[in-house]
């Protein structure tokens, strides 16, 4: 079928607007795009053939896809519709539906038949062969349960060959966005990440960083967010190159803790609040002041107290302080957080620190705490919290004294006598 482009001044005066927001080098693609398309429908081929085109430019990048919209609104041929319909799916934000309606528009007045919007799942779209993910980075889990996912990709059939996410595991799916690096800014990219130690990121199976990425998008609570989005309309394609029934569970990464090791490496797990990995898990002085101001209060009684029933008062502060800090109902959420942290550390080879946070994460996720006390990673948060504040208080109150002994000497040291 011949293929007919009627440029009208009224379509020349919308192109040039959708066009306006492009780079011009994005201009220059778009152009040489639909050019393909065009040649490929003036050969006879159909909507398939059009969609393996347009697969190379995935959805994406908004002001591209409003321009690719409105240059295929104006090839007047039977195929362009169904290809628009599935290139962009039935779930498209409204930005994208509103200038599709506009384009279906175009082309019923040029009367090519727009049909009722098709089901994908009755009609399954033709995509490029699936191709084998190059890699994957994570970062630790910080105190809040955020971490980041650096996922690479093969860049044919896509258009870009980096995934960047931004995961918390209350919040869901943060932040998302695609990118096309070579090689060497990839590496850069990573390198500079590396240079923070709590930036850090470990290369781990892409099932794996896929799958984290999957878990929060299913509970992003934020459903209008734009990296929400951008993931839906890449979603399918990564799918369909990374199977997530190969992801590794946390139980298949870690090592099996004989009881006696998950005794020993439980105790020891106390200290882990010392370690920068885990700064940003302790409680901040706001949360501790006012079970500061009860151990303050036990130190300071005027009753004389022996040394077992002080620590016994102490012992009981520190477990309030826990108790109300970290709630039963979210040991699942910390439980997992440190299992997560145990497979990160294991990659960075602490294997020591990796252990305890493993015990330290299976305590939780069984509670013996209940019946045995409280967790000692948990009072370990709270007790090293206390002393950072402790030896805080003690520079401000040296600093303060030291002011006070710099003082002006009453009379001038030095006399001229006249």
């Amino acid at each position: 079928m011949r293929v007919t482009v009627r440029d009208k001044k009224s379509s020349k005066k919308i192109r040039e607007q959708s066009l306006a927001a492009l780079a011009p080098e994005a201009q220059e693609g778009l152009e040489e795009l639909l050019e393909k398309v065009k040649q490929t429908l003036a050969e006879g081929q159909e909507a398939a053939a059009v969609l393996e085109l347009l697969a190379s430019q995935p959805p994406g990048d908004l002001a591209w896809d409003l321009a690719l919209i409105a240059g295929l609104g104006r090839i007047a041929h039977p195929a362009i519709p169904e290809a628009l319909q599935r290139h962009f799916g039935p779930e498209t934000d409204r930005h994208r539906q509103k200038a599709l309606k506009k384009a279906f528009h175009v082309l019923k007045t040029r009367q090519v038949p727009v049909p009722a919007p098709i089901s994908l799942a009755a009609s399954p779209l033709v995509r490029p062969a699936p191709m084998a993910p190059s890699g994957c980075h994570i970062s630790m889990v910080d105190g809040f349960g955020n971490r980041m996912i650096f996922l690479q990709v093969a860049k044919e059939g896509l258009g870009f060959n980096v995934l960047q996410a931004l995961v918390n595991d209350r919040e869901g799916l943060k932040d998302f966005y695609t990118l096309s690096l070579s090689k060497k800014r990839r590496r850069e990219l990573l390198e500079e990440y590396n240079q923070d130690q709590l930036g850090r990121m470990v290369s781990v199976p892409p099932a794996y960083g896929l799958k984290l990425i999957e878990e929060a998008y299913s509970n992003t609570a934020d459903l209008d967010s734009e990296g929400l989005a951008t993931y839906r309309r890449v979603r399918d394609r990564l799918l369909e190159r990374i199977d997530l029934e190969a992801a590794p569970t946390l139980e298949d990464l870690l090592p099996r803790l004989e009881e006696h090791e998950a005794i020993l490496y439980l105790e020891k797990s106390r200290e882990l609040g010392l370690d920068e990995a885990f700064q940003t898990w302790l409680p901040a002085p706001e949360e501790l002041a006012s079970y500061f101001q009860k151990l303050r209060e036990v130190y300071e009684s005027p009753l004389v107290l022996t040394e077992d029933q002080k620590n016994e008062r102490l012992d009981a502060v520190i477990a309030q302080a826990v108790a109300e800090l970290f709630p039963l109902e979210q040991r699942p959420l910390l439980s997992r957080r440190l299992l997560e942290m145990a497979y990160f550390l294991d990659c960075l080879g602490k294997s020591e620190q990796a252990r305890m946070a493993q015990a330290a994460g299976e305590d939780l996720k069984h509670r013996r705490v209940v019946l045995q006390g409280e967790n000692p990673f948990l009072r370990g948060l709270v007790w090293h919290s206390m002393l950072a504040i402790v030896e805080y208080l003690k520079d401000v109150e040296e600093a303060v004294e030291q002011e006070r002994a710099v003082t002006a000497p009453p009379d001038p040291l030095i006399t001229t006598v006249r």
